[in-house]
């Protein structure tokens, strides 16, 4: 009875360290050659607290206007 909760136990411990998923990502990292892309936390965040910087919101943000309200209403920030 001990050996077969060993056993369990084991299985158990194997499985949640290789499930299928993990199986499945590795297997394609290694046949397409994937390699795991470090992402920079910084321009996240830069990201999430000022939204994506291009060059019409750029200008809005130097003229004071709000891009989003202008670009919903169909203004140019120009």
């Amino acid at each position: 009875m001990l050996l077969q909760l060993l056993d369990l136990l084991i299985s158990k411990v194997e499985n949640t360290t290789t499930t299928h998923l993990v199986l499945k990502k590795n297997f394609l990292k290694v046949k397409y050659r994937l390699l795991e892309e470090l992402k920079n936390v910084g321009d996240s965040f830069r990201w999430l607290k000022r939204g994506t910087l291009g060059p019409e919101m750029k200008q809005c943000r130097q003229n004071g206007d709000d891009y989003i309200k202008n670009h919903l209403v169909g203004n140019n920030c120009v």
